[in-house]
């Protein structure tokens, strides 16, 4: 009877976290848009915008969390809508700082080819870049599930411990990223003068 129970828990359990990606998938364009957004103005080194954003919608998942989750008992499904909720709010929150600014984060422009080739020598960097770092780790992680369950406890003890020291170097990168458009181009180069030069 307890191995029935444990089954029907875990197939509960299963069925109500694939529902909570289907969930946060809704907000997928929200969260496309607010990381853009959030690049935007920390390239614009505009970070207070940004900030009350992540502020307020912290303030939001972790009150949605607290009644959906804890009072109402949605569980999986009631966390899922709280983050959804406050990835919409801080990406409203994100383009409306935009527009404050006098851009309009919605405006579609194709490349130019000289602007493709510069986006694309950047990119093609930071993809290798990444693409390095995932098949490192993918394959540290392959190598330590074949060496048995104390070296990938190890292993996830360590990887752990990487991620949580690493995390203080992403403002840092950040930081550096919104310096590079005025060392690259120049510190008193106007986009407005720009784009009514073609």
């Amino acid at each position: 009877m307890l191995d029935i129970i444990q089954r029907l828990l875990l197939l509960y359990y299963m069925i109500f976290e694939q529902f909570s990606w289907q969930i946060r998938g809704l907000s997928w364009s929200a969260l496309l848009y607010g990381l853009v957004a959030q690049s935007a103005s920390l390239g614009m080194k505009e970070s207070i915008g940004t900030l009350k954003a992540l502020v307020i919608a912290t303030t939001v998942n972790g009150i949605g969390h607290l009644i959906l989750c804890s009072w109402l008992g949605y569980g999986i499904t009631g966390a899922a809508w709280a983050t959804m909720t406050s990835q919409v709010i801080s990406a409203y929150m994100m383009i409306e700082t935009l527009n404050k600014k006098g851009y309009d984060p919605f405006a579609i422009a194709v490349p130019s080819p000289n602007e493709f080739l510069q986006i694309f020598a950047i990119a093609a960097l930071v993809f290798v870049s990444m693409f390095s770092k995932v098949a490192f780790y993918s394959l540290i992680t392959y190598y330590a599930t074949a060496m048995g369950t104390f070296t990938v406890a190890a292993h996830q003890v360590m990887i752990q411990t990487y991620g949580m020291f690493v995390v203080w170097g992403e403002p840092l990168s950040q930081t550096a990223q919104s310096f590079m458009p005025e060392l690259l181009y120049g510190v008193d180069r106007s986009l407005e003068k720009d784009s009514d030069a073609h």
